[in-house]
């Protein structure tokens, strides 16, 4: 990957680009969503 400079140490790399939205559907309005916050965060508190 070109984000990581020295592969021995780990490394995480989360894409939210799905977490905003351009237009509005039927259950989102647009703009952010908030997606995958809550999964997140708890990974990072557990």
């Amino acid at each position: 990957s070109h984000f990581v400079e020295n592969y021995q140490q780990g490394w995480l790399h989360i894409d939210c680009s799905a977490t905003y939205r351009k237009a509005p559907v039927e259950q989102w309005s647009a703009g952010a969503t908030g997606l995958g916050v809550r999964t997140i965060a708890n990974l990072l508190t557990a």
